[in-house]
């Protein structure tokens, strides 16, 4: 399976960031990138990884963690 660099950046940061859930663009704050692009990733790698669940961010918005 090909990843983007953008799709790497994204699991990565959740793994630093085991049980801390993030948004689109919360994480891309975090990594100083495009909301759009981290936005697309994400909505990429949720349904091939079952790994990652969703939640409530600390912004008020809906993200993904990376689960226990």
């Amino acid at each position: 399976m090909i990843y983007s660099l953008m799709e790497s950046m994204v699991r990565q940061r959740l793994r630093d960031k085991k049980g801390q859930v993030y948004c689109a663009d919360c994480l891309a704050q975090d990594l100083q990138q495009d909301p759009t692009e981290v936005r697309a990733a994400m909505d990429a790698l949720a349904p091939r990884h079952l790994n990652f669940s969703a939640g409530p961010c600390p912004c008020g918005q809906t993200g993904l963690t990376l689960r226990w």
